[in-house]
């Protein structure tokens, strides 16, 4: 449910893996020494720096993004499923090494997430828990599932519904809902037994919200102060306390990074899910996107097909069915010829070249410093 990478497919999609946490405002790919990006060589996965030089060679049946000077790896994989991008793992035992390559944890869990303030979720026996950087339990593995800590709490399921846990392991919301989402400033985004979509503080108070009687609260979580939410067909943006700031208006709305929102008008989509993701979009003729300050007022007027938020002044965008990279001006820096990408971080961007196989990274004006590999 909730280990996700967040990139963009080609046809305007927020595409959503079952993997670990890349969200564009949160996303750290080492927070210890030197950063390093995964990449796929001859099917198996190592490491490079940010110059495309290998540090770690290529050796793990799968690898996930450092956090907290950490990585988790996966080896003695025999059963893959199929799926955009990349293949995941649906067997084989997970671990974590260090940024020499050294084995600081090792492969025995079902699946391993990555570091979040000091803990990371893992599975074994069927069962999700915690562990610390060690290897050693802090919370035993006694969950269905369970999602990384955000804001000093975790998403934790227990006979069907979901709470949030603490450090030790205790509930600090006792499991209520059918769906939770991580605590952003202060704030977390959550579905009621009977479907209703709200955002609630970590005492579990509903936030008191005036935005029109029926609207839909998407997985857009709050950021910079302020979250999008759905009226009918059209979105808007609320404030932390529930008052609306941008009126509903939009064909598509997505959250506020580095001071913008991607945003479309035009025709509506329908929402087919709760999840941050939206349902596919229709044709890009009959939409236009571009992002909007604080005010509401559009600082890169609509031009794409669908846009992501900016991270590091870039953002992913859309042109023709090709996902390119621009910046704070609406200016393609890195020309849109991308199947998928993800946003920037640490000055590198995962792209997925249309006539290329596996991925690549490109920097900030475009060059490719790790050509695309399987």
């Amino acid at each position: 449910m909730k280990f996700v990478h967040q990139a963009m497919t080609s046809r305007g999609v927020l595409f959503l893996l079952i993997v670990s946490v890349w969200l564009a405002a949160d996303c750290a790919l080492a927070d210890q020494g030197e950063v390093l990006f995964p990449v796929r060589s001859g099917g198996k996965w190592g490491y490079i720096d940010k110059t495309g030089q290998l540090k770690i060679q290529p050796q793990y049946d799968y690898a996930f993004e450092f956090a907290e000077g950490l990585a988790a790896i996966c080896t003695g994989v025999t059963r893959w499923s199929t799926g955009s991008p990349e293949e995941f793992p649906e067997d084989g035992k997970w671990g974590y090494i260090d940024q020499t390559g050294t084995v600081i944890i090792q492969p025995q869990f079902e699946f391993a997430s990555s570091f979040s303030e000091g803990a990371a979720h893992v599975r074994t026996a069927g069962k999700s828990g915690f562990i610390d950087r060690t290897g050693q339990w802090v919370i035993p593995a006694e969950f269905s599932w369970a999602d990384n800590f955000s804001d000093g709490l975790a998403g934790a399921e227990q006979s069907g519904l979901w709470g949030y846990i603490d450090r030790k392991g205790q509930w600090k919301i006792t499991p209520q809902f059918k769906w939770v989402d991580q605590f952003s400033e202060g704030l977390a985004h959550v579905q009621l037994p009977d479907g209703t979509m709200r955002f609630i503080t970590q005492k579990a108070d509903p936030v008191k919200d005036h935005v029109p009687q029926g609207s839909t609260f998407l997985g857009c979580r709050f950021k910079e102060q302020l979250a999008c939410f759905q009226d009918g067909e059209r979105f808007g943006y609320m404030d932390e306390h529930g008052q609306v700031t941008i009126q509903p208006q939009f064909a598509i709305a997505h959250e506020f990074s580095e001071g913008l929102a991607p945003v479309c008008v035009g025709s509506p989509i329908k929402v087919e899910t709760q999840m941050i993701t939206p349902a596919p979009p229709q044709p890009p003729a009959t939409r236009s996107c571009g992002f909007i300050d604080r005010s509401g007022k559009f600082v890169i007027p609509p031009q794409f097909d669908a846009a992501m938020g900016f991270s590091e002044e870039r953002a992913v965008a859309e042109r023709q069915g090709r996902l390119g990279v621009i910046d704070r001006e609406g200016r393609w820096v890195v020309q849109p010829t991308f199947r998928m990408a993800y946003p920037f971080n640490h000055g590198l961007a995962r792209v997925y070249p249309e006539s290329m196989p596996g991925f690549g990274y490109v920097d900030r004006n475009g060059a490719f410093v790790w050509h695309p590999t399987e």
